[in-house]
């Protein structure tokens, strides 16, 4: 029985007529990585004598897949390859996609881990499954677990080549920005107050109390409550009319170099108009500016533009990002992007709150609320922890005022690895 409804040239892969003539064409290399492919194709075609059925199991047939379109085409004289495409002894390059898409709606459908299943994975077969999951047309948070289940199985070994090491540690890379992005929407529609406090503390100055409350202590987040009140946010808002938005643009760091595009040509922000406010151009604002820096302890930083005006329309949002300076920018004036403030100008009627998803923190848009994170953490060093994003706008316009905090002293202090 064929897998699936496929061709007839579907069929004759899995046939093992198709087997013992793709061994055939493969013994022409005696390279010892080609003989390893051979010993395992021969195990598959034993397996098949034994059970007609064995490849319609999807972990054998992955498996199967993985040593056609993947091991022959790397560990054998790639002619051997292109000799097998050429006589339709080779699966459709989408195949294994197609059959990771159908051992994951089985494994949620009966609740089977890997343990469960006949064939055990290595953990090549492991990492290169995680990958495919991630592509699949599935729910987001359902191929976060498989990605997850796959990757958790997999057990570095010290004899891992570099190449074996550089994939596992891509795919970890995307797991984590796999969870990122299912935890910011699950923080995005899951609250619509503030979430996610440690503690509180009253910090008293010469001239203004400070109620804040404590989100992270590494990296720093932190909420100053009633920054600005509410006479000072009516003086905000009509010091704003003086000034036109613009289209939004958003800043991408290279290695050693900052290059600004237009919001339209980037799908990581959306629905979003632009002031820049620079020093002397408002008196209001260059004294809220001062009160950030004293409110921060940002004395020692510097600051790029004064004020960034941003109006978020129905819809806007911000997908999950990080801040932080790449090695080449922190060498370059103004340095490294340490730490980032913003005050919330307007009240949003529904939606528009901020999140940082690896933190766990969602945190409602509060007129006059000034909010501090740090995108290094105690030690000086660019924390991972510290990515973060807008929430969409679900009713109504929100507004911020954001500055931006930078040092060259984060490269002096920590030089990068």
């Amino acid at each position: 029985m064929c897998f699936g409804t496929g061709s007839s040239r579907a069929a004759g892969v899995y046939s093992e007529a198709s087997l013992e003539k793709v061994m055939s064409t493969i013994s022409g290399d005696s390279s010892t990585q080609c003989e390893a492919v051979s010993e395992r194709l021969q195990e598959c075609l034993q397996s098949l004598r034994d059970d007609e059925e064995y490849l319609d199991d999807p972990t054998a047939r992955f498996k199967y897949l993985k040593l056609l379109l993947h091991d022959i085409k790397t560990k054998c004289d790639k002619k051997i390859f292109k000799r097998l495409k050429k006589k339709r002894l080779l699966p459709k390059e989408d195949e294994m996609e197609r059959v990771v898409g159908i051992l994951i709606p089985m494994m949620e459908s009966y609740n089977l881990t890997l343990k469960d299943l006949p064939q055990k994975l290595d953990h090549a077969e492991l990492i290169m499954m995680a990958n495919i999951v991630l592509d699949l047309d599935a729910e987001e948070n359902i191929k976060l677990k498989y990605n997850t289940m796959l990757l958790e199985n997999v057990v570095p070994a010290p004899d891992f080549n570099q190449q074996e090491k550089e994939d596992l540690e891509n795919a970890l890379e995307a797991n984590i920005e796999a969870f990122v992005d299912v935890e910011f929407k699950r923080l995005c529609v899951a609250y619509d107050r503030t979430t996610g406090t440690k503690r509180c503390l009253r910090r008293f100055g010469l001239y203004e109390n400070l109620d804040i409350e404590v989100f992270s202590e590494d990296p720093w987040v932190a909420l100053h409550h009633n920054f600005l009140t509410k006479a000072e946010l009516k003086e905000a808002n009509a010091e704003i009319q003086d000034f036109e938005f613009g289209q939004a643009t958003i800043q991408i760091q290279k290695e050693g170099e900052k290059d600004e595009i237009d919001e339209e040509d980037d799908d990581t922000v959306n629905f979003r108009d632009q002031i820049d406010i620079y020093e002397d151009e408002s008196p209001f604002f260059d004294n809220v500016k001062a009160r950030i820096e004293r409110a921060g302890n940002f004395h020692e930083d510097k600051d790029v533009n004064t004020i960034e005006i941003y109006k978020y329309r129905l819809g806007g949002a911000h997908t999950p990002h990080k801040d932080f300076s790449t090695d080449g920018n922190m060498a370059r004036d103004p340095g490294g992007r340490v730490a980032i403030a913003m005050i919330f100008l307007r009240k949003t009627k529904r939606g528009g709150g901020f999140a940082m998803p690896r933190l766990g923190i969602y945190i409602a848009p509060t007129p006059g609320a000034l909010l501090i994170w740090r995108n290094d953490n105690k030690d000086g060093w660019n924390s991972q922890e510290s990515v973060h994003g807008g929430c969409p706008v679900y009713q109504g316009t929100k507004m911020i005022a954001i500055t931006e905090f930078c040092s060259l002293g984060q490269r002096d202090v920590c030089p990068m690895r």
